[in-house]
């Protein structure tokens, strides 16, 4: 994939729609939800202090921005006072689910 004439990411098709490896390449192939904050011991700690516990695994840490799918996230009610805050700003029916950003 290309931008302005320079690479930004070489792989197959599956490479660059589930592991985009620029906001970039994330943005155009799909549509993301864009969350910036610092990973450590496989937690997002988002700007306002509110963790995510991320499913995958990462080895990296540090500040960084991770590209959600809206087909990835599911809501469920809270448990334990486990919950994020956030503003649904698109829903698109797609017939059994739906899709939001």
């Amino acid at each position: 994939m290309l931008q302005d004439g320079h690479v930004q990411q070489i792989g197959s098709q599956e490479d660059l729609y589930e592991r985009p490896q620029t906001p970039f390449v994330a943005r155009f192939i799909g549509h993301s939800n864009m969350v910036s904050g610092k990973l450590d011991d496989n937690c997002l700690t988002l700007d306002d202090n509110s963790k995510l516990r991320l499913a995958m695994r990462y080895t990296a840490t540090g500040a960084c921005t991770l590209a959600l799918r809206p087909e990835r996230i599911t809501l469920v009610p809270p448990q334990d006072d486990a919950r994020v805050l956030g503003r649904i700003e698109l829903s698109t029916y797609l017939g059994p689910w739906s899709s939001m950003w």
